[in-house]
């Protein structure tokens, strides 16, 4: 009698193979659901320029919820080069500075992972850290 156990390399290959599968369906789905609002970045492995133009957050401004209750979200852009390396965000508490900076942070990792971003215009370097 065989055991799960004597099997697992085999179980562990098809649990990756069902990731994989899970992830690019889930990556066709958003695109279906929002074919406009969604743009394959440009990655510039040797750029030093993160430009996002009317971008917004992946899971706040399409999320059914925030729209049910009257929200709105305001797309909003950066450009980072090596002349202006750094931005100053202020504004009052819940002003949205923390949502924005994660925008920022997640359409980086969607457009590295290989996901379109939600924005109409993004070109980014790769990153390591």
């Amino acid at each position: 009698m065989t055991t799960a156990r004597d099997h697992i390399e085999s179980l562990f290959a098809m649990a990756d193979g069902v990731a994989l599968l899970d992830m690019l369906l889930a990556f066709a789905e958003c695109i279906a659901l929002h074919p406009s609002g969604f743009v394959r970045p440009t990655i510039v492995e040797d750029g030093k320029t993160l430009s996002l133009v009317n971008s917004r957050h992946p899971v706040v401004a399409e999320s059914q919820i925030f729209a049910a209750h009257g929200g709105s979200f305001v797309s909003n852009g950066i450009t980072l080069d090596q002349e202006h390396n750094f931005a100053m965000i202020t504004g009052p508490n819940g002003s949205g500075k923390t949502v924005f900076i994660k925008q920022v942070a997640l359409c980086v990792i969607m457009a590295q992972i290989g996901m379109f971003v939600p924005a109409e215009y993004a070109e980014i370097p790769l990153f390591d850290r």
